[in-house]
């Protein structure tokens, strides 16, 4: 586990340790005694609170800086700890360059100990203890937490208040010198790049665990057809199967060593768990107060116990094996030995360090799109793609025939904003950058983009993401498929790449505009150099309308006047970025 991901884990122990402390305050106050040890026991809640406000603040301070990260990915961040962002390669390069290499070891060990000290806190809590025993017993135990809690809290608390106070001092520090290096520093460009290599590796990454793990069991065989998209640092995936539209989404996560004992991310079952078992509780304390009997307590307890959900038998019973209709599905989805999660001596779910549930292994990606129909949504797995990266898939579904999914011609029809228009064309261009020759369709067209619309409030913008689609995945993945080089594969792209801006442009296809004719055949047909000869025509009138920098971009991708053409040449990436997407880029800002 990356020094970042505990900061995740940090983020979600606090929480848990002030429910916990509340927990048992609630059930102590009833106790005589309990008045001369109140003050104390809430100071001590009020230090709790006091320093995750702290830590919150130090959150939002290491993720200030980072400039590319969406407003929803920057809450993610910010408010959830079982995030998967925190894994993402692209966030962790983002904040490794942000903490620099030299001081990484001193900000992990920071985090580390501060979780240590707050799991530290959480174990002095006798919460299952108060659970189990009568009135009686409550004195003395009220008694024992005093004389340990008392002397041992202020010292953990101590060391809580000075790395908060450290990792503070620190980014503060360094927020004044990023800023004071800003203005002489293209970190963005850089940033972005990075951004695009770091994709097209994960890209191929999934290319080549498909051509291993892609064995079709269909009878008759299916051609498994799919789109394929880049959200922020996710690559995406549709796959059409029978009447359903089942969405994956791709993470990548570093193998952890086995021999090194580090502390779990948060799992949001075991907070759910938390929040029933002090319902549970709550039951069972009102159920004391009105039996006047054992006999009756006793039967009450075993009424509430009795029709509890499966999810609170697991209060007591621990987690359970996989259920039978989970057993079925080890085709697909193979059962792997993991570190299981130890009970908690309080009996209360310790705080959240344990690791990201990654679900059931991938053996089967043909079962595994099969069975996404059956599992819970959404549901996740992994595949390991070597010794030391894990590839984890979220199967989501999502309906087929949904009106939100357009054609290319369609959306340029219905869409009226230039805007608009001229922003999907930005996607399809750091779409074709991040995903890399293996996932490009050869000779794509914008007959190969898929428009897909996703509404995710009623006061958010929808967001709208182009999808190159495959009509076959084993076609996709046939290593043979390829018969052109890597040069022409390239100028092909960057031609359809420059016919689609124009388009959106104009709000127009190529095959409307008058001269498109005079470059047919004389039976009115299109041959191999019509959409070329078309498109430069059409390119020069530009600069006239929309200015020289957007027409000098366009022409770019129509000539492909670049050196070493080639989708996976680093330098004809960063000269395509630099040419082509920054000045749509400056002219869509302009146009806002």
């Amino acid at each position: 586990m990356s020094g970042f991901e505990i900061a995740g884990v940090v983020l979600g122990a606090f929480p848990i340790l002030c429910d916990a402390s509340k927990d048992l305050r609630r059930w102590y106050q009833d106790v005589q005694t309990w008045w001369q040890f109140e003050r104390e026991f809430e100071d001590f809640i009020q230090d709790v609170w006091r320093e995750h406000m702290t830590f919150l603040q130090i959150v939002e301070l290491l993720l200030d800086p980072i400039t590319n990260l969406t407003q929803d990915e920057r809450r993610a961040l910010e408010s959830d700890p079982g995030s998967m962002l925190w894994r993402s390669p692209h966030i962790q390069s983002e904040l490794e360059q942000r903490i620099q290499t030299k001081y990484y070891k001193w900000f992990q060990h920071q985090l580390a100990a501060l979780n240590d000290e707050i799991c530290a806190l959480h174990r002095l809590l006798p919460v299952r203890k108060a659970y189990y025993v009568d009135s009686t017993n409550l004195e003395s135990e009220l008694y024992r937490l005093k004389t340990a809690f008392s002397h041992k809290k202020d010292m953990h608390l101590s060391k809580i208040r000075e790395g908060n106070k450290a990792l503070y001092g620190f980014l503060d520090r360094a927020s004044h010198l990023s800023r004071s290096s800003t203005s002489i520093s293209p970190i963005r460009n850089n940033t972005i790049l990075s951004s695009i290599f770091d994709a097209q590796e994960q890209a191929k990454c999934v290319y080549q665990c498909f051509q291993r793990r892609w064995t079709c069991t269909c009878v008759p065989v299916q051609q498994h057809p799919c789109s394929i998209t880049v959200e922020g640092p996710y690559l995406q995936f549709l796959f059409v199967n029978d009447s359903k539209t089942t969405k994956v989404q791709f993470g990548f996560s570093k193998t952890i060593d086995p021999a090194i004992d580090e502390p779990d991310p948060p799992r949001s079952e075991e907070v759910l768990i938390l929040n029933e078992q002090v319902s549970l509780k709550n039951r069972l304390k009102n159920l004391k107060k009105e039996s006047k009997g054992v006999m009756q307590l006793a039967a009450s307890s075993l009424t509430v116990l009795s029709t509890a959900q499966p999810r609170n038998k697991m209060l007591f019973e621990g987690f359970q094996k996989p259920s039978e209709k989970l057993k079925k599905k080890k085709v697909a989805f193979a059962n792997r030995a993991t570190t299981a999660v130890s009970p908690s001596p309080t009996g209360i779910p310790a705080p959240p360090i344990s690791r990201h549930d990654t679900g059931e292994e991938i053996v089967s990606m043909c079962l595994a799109i099969k069975d996404s129909n059956q599992l819970p949504v959404p549901s996740i797995g992994f595949m390991d793609s070597g010794p030391e990266l894990r590839i984890i898939l979220q199967f989501q579904d999502q309906p087929t025939g949904s009106p939100a999914n357009q054609t290319f011609e369609s959306f340029l029809r219905s869409t009226t904003r230039r805007f608009a228009r001229l922003q999907l064309g930005l996607n399809v261009l750091l779409g074709i950058l991040k995903l890399g020759s293996c996932w490009l369709p050869q000779a794509w067209s914008k007959q190969s983009i898929n428009v897909v619309k996703w509404e995710p409030g009623k006061e958010q913008q929808p967001l709208v993401y182009p999808y190159l689609s495959h009509p076959s995945i084993h076609q996709t993945l046939d290593a043979e498929r390829l018969t052109i080089t890597s040069t022409e594969n390239a100028r092909a792209s960057l031609l359809s790449l420059g016919i689609l801006l124009l388009e959106l442009l104009f709000g127009q296809t190529l095959e409307e505009q008058a001269f498109y004719a005079d470059f047919c055949n004389k039976e009115g047909e299109a041959n191999e150099f019509t959409a070329l000869c078309a498109a430069w025509k059409w390119q020069k009138g530009v600069e006239e309308e929309f200015g020289q920098k957007m027409a000098n971009a366009i022409r770019l991708c129509v000539t492909c006047e670049f050196d070493s053409p080639d989708l996976e040449n680093s330098k004809f990436v960063a000269a395509v970025w630099t040419s082509v997407a920054q000045p749509i880029e400056e002219f869509l800002q302009a146009y806002r």
